[in-house]
C-alpha cells in the first residue's frame, strides 16, 4: 500500500494500530497549538493500492471520535477517477471498509485510455475526512503498491487554514485544494491546517526543502487575522514580518517553479469593511512585488471568491459553492500562467 501526504506512520496502543501524519511530529509539535491538533487530521490524505484479491477489507480507527460533532465522519473509495456510489461512514469503533473489484473495469480502462485519465482505474483510492485523525488497524487481502503510471507525475502543494484543507466540503474529494488539483491532471499534496496557519518560519523552512512538487497554492492570513488564543485582532506588522521570511523561504528555494500566493478569501470582514484586512492583503501583494520573480504570482483572495454570499453562516469558510468558484477561477488562472497569457 501507499499512505499518500502521510509523512509519518505513529504506532498508538498496544497492538499494530498506526496514526496517520501529514507532516513529522518533530515539525507539528513546534507549530503554533491549533497546528498540534489539525496537523493530525487526514484532510488530503488517501491510502492507495492495487487489488491482487477480488476483496480487500481496511480497518480504520477514528482517533479523535469525541471530537466529532455528529459522531461519525465519511469516507470516499475511488477506482482512479471512478467514485463508488456510496460514501463510506466511519464512526466511534473500528470501521471496516470493504472493497471489491469493479465488475466494469474493463469499460473503466477503455474510458480512462481513450480520455488520457490522470488516475488508473485498477488504483483504489480511500480518500480519508477533514475533520477526522485516523489510524490504519489492518487490511484484509492482498495487495500492491500503486504503478509509477497509476497517478499524476506533477503535484500541487496547497499550503493554507482549514479552507485550504477541506472545512465546510460535504465530502472529502469537494474541497477546492481537491477540485483544483483534479481539474489540472494534478496529485495534491495538502499540509494545511485548522486554525494553524500561522506563516510559521519552520514550516517554511519544510516547504523550501520538500523536493515532491511541481506547482504551489498558497493562502496566507485568515488564521492570524483574528487572535483567536488572545481574543482580539492579529498585528498586520507581525503578518507582514511573517510573510516577509515565508514567501522568500520557498521562492527562492524554487526559482524554477510555479508560486501562486494569496490573502484572505471573500470574508465577513469585507463586509463590515474592517480596516485590517488592508493591511493584510497589502502584505502579500507588496511581497511578491517586491520579489518580482516571473514564477511568483500574487492572486487577491477576491478573485477567487467573489461573493459574501457564497460563504456558511459563519461568514468565514465558503460554502459548496463557494468551493467550486474557488477551483474554476484557480484552475483557470494558473492555466492561463502556464500557457503564456
Amino acid at each position: 500500500m501507499a499512505f499518500h501526504n502521510v509523512a509519518e506512520l505513529t504506532p498508538i496502543g498496544e497492538g499494530t494500530a498506526v496514526q496517520l501524519c501529514r507532516i513529522p511530529t518533530e515539525l507539528r509539535l513546534q507549530l503554533h497549538a491549533f497546528a498540534h491538533d489539525s496537523g493530525l487530521k487526514t484532510g488530503g490524505m488517501e491510502i492507495r493500492f492495487h487489488m491482487i484479491t477480488d476483496r480487500v477489507t481496511l480497518f480504520l480507527e477514528v482517533v479523535n471520535a469525541a471530537q466529532l460533532t455528529s459522531g461519525h465522519t465519511v469516507a470516499q473509495v475511488y477506482h482512479g477517477i471512478f467514485q463508488e456510489t456510496s460514501p463510506r461512514i466511519l464512526g466511534t469503533h473500528v470501521t471496516e471498509i470493504v472493497i471489491e473489484r469493479p465488475s466494469e473495469l474493463a469499460l473503466m480502462k477503455q474510458i480512462a485510455d481513450k480520455e488520457g485519465l490522470a488516475f488508473a482505474p485498477d488504483l483504489v483510492r480511500v480518500i480519508l475526512p477533514y475533520e477526522s485523525q485516523i489510524a490504519f488497524v489492518r487490511v484484509e487481502g492482498e495487495t500492491e503498491p500503486p504503478r509509477a503510471d497509476s497517478f499524476p507525475d506533477k503535484r500541487l502543494l496547497v499550503y493554507g487554514s482549514s479552507i485550504s484543507n477541506g472545512a465546510s466540503a460535504v465530502r472529502p474529494t469537494g474541497s477546492y485544494a481537491m477540485r483544483t488539483a483534479a481539474g489540472m491532471g494534478m496529485d495534491l499534496l495538502n499540509v494545511s491546517f485548522a486554525g494553524g496557519a500561522m506563516v510559521d518560519r519552520v514550516m517554511a523552512d519544510y516547504l523550501a526543502a520538500l523536493s515532491n512538487w511541481d506547482t504551489a497554492f498558497i493562502e496566507l492570513g485568515i488564521n492570524m487575522i483574528w487572535d483567536v488564543q488572545k481574543g482580539r485582532p492579529g498585528s498586520p506588522d507581525e503578518f507582514r514580518e511573517r510573510v516577509d521570511y515565508f514567501i522568500s523561504r520557498i521562492a527562492d528555494a524554487h526559482p524554477d517553479q510555479w508560486i501562486f500566493c494569496t490573502d484572505m478569501f471573500t470574508f465577513k470582514g469585507d463586509v463590515s469593511q474592517g480596516e485590517d484586512r488592508l493591511a493584510f492583503r497589502s502584505a502579500v501583494a507588496d511581497k511578491v512585488k517586491q520579489m518580482n520573480k516571473p514564477k511568483l504570482v500574487y492572486i487577491p483572495g477576491t478573485d477567487l471568491l467573489t461573493s459574501a454570499s457564497l460563504l456558511t453562516s459563519d461568514l468565514i469558510h465558503p460554502s459548496e459553492e463557494g468551493l467550486m468558484e474557488i477551483s474554476n477561477r484557480l484552475v483557470d488562472i494558473i492555466q492561463s500562467y502556464w500557457s503564456g497569457k
